[in-house]
């Protein structure tokens, strides 16, 4: 954003070279970027491409986000619910005992 927004004028832009490694760089009439994609494969995009390219990217991981929320409240729910018949047939175990018990004594 900010790169198109400059419109061609001089601009300093922090960047990261390696893991915890960062610097600045000076960056004149900007017209394409290079973004990486994975498996090896990095591709040119002129700069409105690329904010397409990533402002599509973002509207889906959102999308993904909230599906993944949905599905992780169900399993909460569905984990309660398994917690609580445990617990059933553990107390059932322990009436069923006290009665056999009671009944050979």
């Amino acid at each position: 954003k900010k790169l198109i927004e400059a419109d061609g004028a001089a601009m300093s832009l922090d960047f990261e070279v390696s893991p915890h490694v960062y610097t600045v760089a000076k960056l004149e009439d900007v017209k394409t970027v290079n973004l990486w994609l994975g498996a090896n494969v990095m591709v040119e995009y002129t700069l409105p491409e690329a904010r397409d390219l990533l402002e599509g990217n973002l509207n889906t991981c959102r999308a993904n986000l909230k599906t993944v929320d949905s599905d992780l409240d169900m399993i909460k729910e569905s984990t309660a619910t398994t917690e609580v018949s445990i617990a059933r047939v553990y107390n059932y175990d322990i009436v069923r005992r006290r009665k056999e018990a009671g009944a050979i004594e």
